[in-house]
């Protein structure tokens, strides 16, 4: 879990650094932040008593489901946009 957070925030910062329009590079921040959220979360979850974290980890759950989307989503762009000499191979 902890390494798929990892590679979505990697992900995040490369579309916010190499993002072609204004829009996708605010998607990356948004997504940083997301994920950053997710984080956050687990973290205070993890601290918590079993009583009072159930609500961190249903909100963990919920913005982790969202990075793992928006993950799935770039990485189909990306195979998309690949040239057709590689997309043979």
């Amino acid at each position: 879990m902890i390494a798929c957070l990892l590679v979505s925030l990697i992900a995040a910062i490369h579309l916010r650094w190499k993002g072609s329009t204004r829009a996708l590079a605010a998607a990356g921040e948004i997504w940083i932040a997301i994920a950053l959220l997710a984080a956050f979360q687990f973290a205070v979850a993890s601290v918590m008593t079993g009583a009072e974290s159930r609500r961190s980890f249903f909100l963990f759950n919920a913005v982790f489901d969202l990075t793992v989307g928006a993950l799935c989503l770039r990485a189909t762009r990306l195979l998309r946009n690949r040239p057709a000499s590689e997309r043979a191979a």
